[in-house]
């Protein structure tokens, strides 16, 4: 992990890397489902080595004394596949402040509205500081399930969001930086997702991979 930012919150300048790469051996899953009308079923499998690839990728260009070019690009693959074993690796992608262990913000739709293993996830976005402490910051996000992964591995498995193997989101926020943390209030629109979708947030943030 490399972070450079120049600030923790609102950053105009300094970018923040995390790389990882896991390699599993002789896995062995034992799996019991508890269900009051058909009882407990148990399942085990006997799993393939398998390897997990996440990078993710934060930046901040400062244009001039008031505004920022944010950039972002993400991506997770792995060998498998969408079985129950895989579970654990997938990404649950949505909201602006996501809460829970592997999740991703997206800020045109509600939190948590599609999940995936293997994808792509770029963002460009411009901070406006309007007066001291008070931001406006258009963004556009875009969401890709096959590239670039299958340049990478050309079997790898591919599950689109939703109905799409790619989307686009649009979104804008109205921030301040308190003294109790940051204060959100925003609007996001998917292309495919009919109706805008609005956001709100305060207080400090802290997010699980």
């Amino acid at each position: 992990k490399l972070n450079t930012m120049n600030k923790p919150f609102f950053p105009n300048k300094g970018i923040r890397l995390g790389f990882s790469f896991e390699y599993l051996f002789d896995r062995r899953l034992n799996v019991e489902f508890r269900s009051l009308d058909l009882g407990t079923l148990r399942d085990d499998y006997d799993l393939k080595n398998h390897y997990f690839i996440s990078f993710d990728l934060n930046g901040a260009s400062r244009l001039n004394n008031k505004l920022s070019l944010l950039y972002g690009a993400v991506v997770r693959m792995g060998n498998g596949s969408d079985g129950v074993e895989w579970f654990p690796y997938e990404t649950f992608i949505g909201g602006k402040r996501p809460i829970g262990w592997s999740v991703m913000p997206y800020q045109a739709t509600p939190a948590k509205r599609f999940s995936n293993l293997n994808f792509s996830a770029f963002s460009l976005a411009l901070q406006w500081e309007i007066i001291n402490n008070l931001y406006l910051t258009p963004q556009v996000d875009y969401l890709e399930s096959r590239y670039p992964m299958e340049w990478f591995v050309p079997t790898i498995h591919v599950e689109p969001f939703g109905a799409y193997d790619r989307r686009l989101g649009f979104s804008a926020k109205l921030s301040f930086d308190s003294i109790v943390g940051p204060l959100e209030i925003g609007i996001g629109k998917d292309q495919y997702i009919k109706g805008v979708h609005g956001f709100f947030g305060f207080g400090y943030y802290f997010k699980e991979r």
